[in-house]
């Protein structure tokens, strides 16, 4: 079943491209909400959120993790 506005392996709302998992994540193999470009991942915080670009990843913030944008950055995390 498709939940969100792209591929039928996206998972959540508003989402569209490719093996998206959140809400309103754009590209491809994103987890989190408001993503955009490719493998992009935030986890551990309330809102994993607003990242953009190529390989970021963020986890481990206890508030906000993501708000990263441009390639390969790592562990960038939230309050």
């Amino acid at each position: 079943m498709n939940t969100g506005l792209g591929f039928i392996t996206d998972c959540g709302a508003l989402n569209s491209g490719f093996g998206n998992v959140g809400v309103g994540d754009s590209g491809f193999f994103n987890t989190g909400s408001d993503m955009s470009g490719f493998s992009d991942s935030a986890s551990g915080g309330i809102n994993n959120t607003s990242m953009s670009g190529f390989f970021n990843t963020a986890f481990g913030g206890s508030t906000v993790d993501g708000q990263a944008s441009g390639f390969f950055n790592i562990g960038v995390t939230g309050p």
